[in-house]
């Protein structure tokens, strides 16, 4: 967290964007918030100042798990970039690209089980339990199209 999202955060408090769950004494004040509400208060404010998004955020808009999401940036699927703290981060325009260019199985088997939807599909996956270890099979959106647009 850099200053910048920490006095987002101290303002969000104040203005009544982010409202505070309980009172805790601690070093620099006795606010309690809900875990999800600052989550979703600090995502709004990265997107908002087009801040680079940490694995978790970038995890949480592509519903994906972190570490599916963690393994798709390995794999150079998911282009990430170093923060100013040396910690990965994704950029909006990256996750843009990651939804343009790759499909899930799990988005593709939409009315059937994923393992029945693999089955028939005669694409090459570009990531995939049987290969990467990724715990998610995806596909290039191109090689897939056919079966996204019955959907």
């Amino acid at each position: 967290m850099d200053d910048g999202e920490f006095i987002a955060i101290v303002n969000g408090l104040q203005n009544g964007e982010l409202s505070a769950v309980g009172v805790v004494p601690c070093p620099i004040g006795r606010v309690a918030v809900s875990k999800k509400a600052l989550d979703e208060f600090r995502l709004r404010w990265a997107i908002q100042h087009h801040r680079g998004l940490s694995i978790d955020q970038a995890a949480n808009l592509l519903e994906l798990k972190q570490q599916v999401t963690y393994q798709l940036a390995r794999l150079g699927l998911l282009r990430t970039d170093e923060n100013p703290e040396g910690r990965l981060a994704v950029s909006m325009a990256q996750i843009q690209r990651f939804q343009r260019k790759y499909a899930s199985l799990q988005s593709i088997a939409m009315n059937t089980s994923p393992r029945a939807a693999l089955a028939h599909i005669s694409a090459t996956p570009v990531a995939g339990p049987s290969m990467h270890n990724c715990r998610q099979y995806f596909f290039r959106r191109s090689d897939v199209a056919e079966l996204l647009e019955d959907q």
